[in-house]
């Protein structure tokens, strides 16, 4: 049986977001597991990911390693973790139906009032996600895995994002911009294991 390695823990996404105490860990589970598989990973590519993993696992981190992980990674996978998660709080998918439970104490929020806090979050995660981006692009010689992706797998995602699918090629001051992405970077941009100490 494998075992799932998780960056941050249910304490931590608890203490420092603002899912209340009283909620399950099977609802957090399924959205961590998502944000580390699709969102971090995306970012990290697949190889420095799984070495992430195996070293917390063996509790082998270098000190470069454990910084990333409790200064970038896990910033961005407690506001990540939460956007996903945030519908598996509010809809419950039971046996031949879909619900959303009510509280006998307070009100449920409307659709248009939870697509605004799902939309707040992701805005969020979205710092967080170019700000660990812009680390390992701006010191990327601390980690070798990431320098030095394995193509069979994810590549790491080292651009920003496109404002628009299209887009024709142009420059600025940063360099030249290739449909829609920069094509370089300069120092202005910027059993459950979890990782030992640093309070994870």
């Amino acid at each position: 049986m494998a075992t799932e390695v998780f960056f941050i823990s249910e304490e931590k996404i608890k203490s420092f977001t603002d899912v209340n105490e009283n909620v399950y860990v099977s609802d957090l589970i399924p959205g961590l597991i998502a944000s580390q598989d699709l969102d971090l990973q995306n970012l990290l590519g697949s190889k420095f990911y799984d070495g992430l993993k195996a070293r917390i696992l063996a509790n082998t981190l270098s000190v470069d390693e454990t910084n990333l992980i409790n200064e970038f990674i896990a910033p961005f996978l407690l506001n990540q973790a939460v956007w996903r998660i945030l519908p598996n709080i509010k809809w419950k998918l039971l046996n031949k139906s879909v619900l959303s439970p009510s509280s006998e104490t307070a009100n449920t929020i409307s659709l248009e009032e939870f697509q605004y806090l799902r939309n707040d979050q992701l805005n969020t995660a979205t710092f967080y996600s170019d700000r660990l981006r812009n680390h390992l692009v701006q010191y990327n010689y601390l980690y070798p895995e990431y320098v030095s992706p394995d193509f069979k797998g994810i590549v790491p995602d080292r651009n920003e994002q496109a404002s628009s699918q299209f887009s024709m090629p142009s420059t600025n001051t940063y360099g030249p911009i290739i449909y829609g992405r920069r094509s370089n970077w300069c120092y202005e941009d910027y059993p459950v294991v979890y990782p030992a100490g640093g309070g994870l």
